[in-house]
């Protein structure tokens, strides 16, 4: 999907690097949902619901810091970042809908 973003961006004219920029949110959103999900399999269920609340800010604050960062600081390129996040935020959650769906039937 970074690929495929930054291919988009350089026929659009936008700036190649806010969309890796943005796809790779992406990435960092997935890892930091793996690691609550790990992390929160070690435990008692209040440990789990502290450990999901706790990645759910988390991820969402790290997504929201660096969209405003790049908001403050690069102005022009914020819309490239937001359409390269969603578009690769979409396509994550789709897999990863599908992902979950086969880890329950079984």
């Amino acid at each position: 999907m970074t690929i495929a973003g930054a291919g988009v961006a350089l026929a659009a004219g936008r700036p190649v690097w806010a969309a890796v920029l943005g796809a790779g949110l992406v990435i960092v959103y997935w890892a930091l949902d793996m690691l609550a999900l790990r992390r929160a399999n070690e435990g008692t269920f209040a440990h789990a619901l502290g450990v999901a609340l706790g990645g759910m800010a988390l991820r969402l604050a790290v997504v929201l810091g660096a969209l405003v960062a790049v908001g403050v600081l690069e102005r022009p390129a914020f819309a490239t970042v937001a359409v390269a996040f969603l578009a690769s935020f979409t396509v994550y959650t789709f897999l990863r809908l599908f992902a979950f769906s086969a880890v329950a039937t079984k």
